[in-house]
């Protein structure tokens, strides 16, 4: 079983490691992309932080998704709905802390980026139809529960 909750993980692995040391270069070269700080905390370390939430969102679904579709281990303990529920709740706290963090690093850095405000506003502009389309989508074709990974609890889920 472990071989199976490990199988072919190590090129996730190796690749986290290499944008990881990428992401550390560009910094280190381009100092100015971590100026400033928020509430005593560098930029850098709220960057870091930034970044390691993510990558613990995905050890936390790749942990949990494996040992249940190897092992059974959170349904056969806690039941079907329990086990999901559970689940679901630390996969939606990690997606809103990747939200928060984001933001705080935003608000940590702001103004480092020399660009015209009306730039950012149409970006943004042009990104959000993009994003209220993909929830939408998610909600209506592929419903939330799915997008949890619910078929990694329930085989017969369809």
């Amino acid at each position: 079983m472990i071989k199976k909750i490990f199988g072919y993980q190590i090129w996730n692995l190796v690749s986290v490691i290499i944008l990881i040391a990428v992401t550390q270069k560009f910094i280190s070269i381009n100092y100015d992309t971590t100026n400033g700080e928020l509430w005593g905390i560098s930029t850098k370390a709220w960057f870091w932080i930034a970044i390691a939430i993510p990558i613990f969102h995905q050890v936390y679904v790749w942990i949990i998704w494996r040992l249940e579709l190897y092992n059974n281990t959170f349904t056969s303990r806690y039941g079907l709905q329990r086990a999901f529920k559970i689940y679901t709740v630390g996969f939606s706290l990690l997606f809103i802390c990747r939200l928060i963090f984001i933001i705080i690093l935003a608000i940590s850095n702001q103004g480092s980026l020399s660009i015209n405000p009306l730039y950012t506003y149409l970006i943004a502009a042009l990104i959000a139809p993009v994003v209220i389309y993909l929830f939408y989508s998610v909600i209506r074709y592929f419903t939330i529960k799915r997008a949890y990974g619910i078929d990694h609890f329930d085989k017969n889920y369809n």
